[in-house]
């Protein structure tokens, strides 16, 4: 379901209400915030596929990843264009559905993170996952073991996709 954003909290909280059985979300432009967060994982618990393009989340700390990790059965997660960082390591440390992480155009993470999505496919190696990259400041992807770095700026593991922008 692809929602205009309202930037009313109560709005939003009852569109939640009435939607129970929602599965995927995208949030596009505009901003978002905490408590907004917070009901939607309250209403809708089942969320598989969240996503929050070129959206400002407002104060995306600790609390905000808090509801993240609360998300069960989080599959797809896309932050493109968010002010996210290193911290969404949390998220994925905690997620044992996650699949799929969009982190495209977000200049404030690391290569912790990408360390942090392959340590989490290994333990799954009959699953997919893919990390997207594009547009970030990570260019080198030097030093992973198994993989084969393609000149479309795809590194492949096992059972790991992982799209960025390489140096050129």
């Amino acid at each position: 379901m692809d929602l205009p954003f309202a930037n009313c909290d109560d709005d939003f909280a009852i569109v939640c209400q009435k939607c129970t059985k929602m599965r995927s979300i995208e949030f596009n432009f505009g901003s978002l915030t905490l408590n907004s967060l917070q009901i939607m994982a309250k209403y809708w618990p089942l969320l598989e596929c969240v996503s929050f393009r070129l959206v400002s989340i407002e104060k995306l700390n600790s609390d905000a990843l808090l509801v993240l990790k609360s998300l069960k059965y989080l599959r797809k997660l896309n932050l493109r264009g968010t002010n996210i960082n290193d911290d969404i390591c949390q998220v994925i440390q905690s997620s044992q559905s996650l699949r799929y992480l969009n982190l495209d155009l977000c200049n404030f993470i690391s290569k912790t993170v990408v360390q942090q999505f392959i340590i989490s496919s290994k333990d799954k190696p009959k699953q997919l996952f893919e990390l997207s990259l594009k547009e970030t400041r990570i260019r080198k992807l030097e030093n992973l073991r198994n993989s084969l770095i393609t000149s479309d700026g795809i590194v492949r593991l096992n059972n790991l996709f992982i799209y960025y922008t390489p140096e050129l």
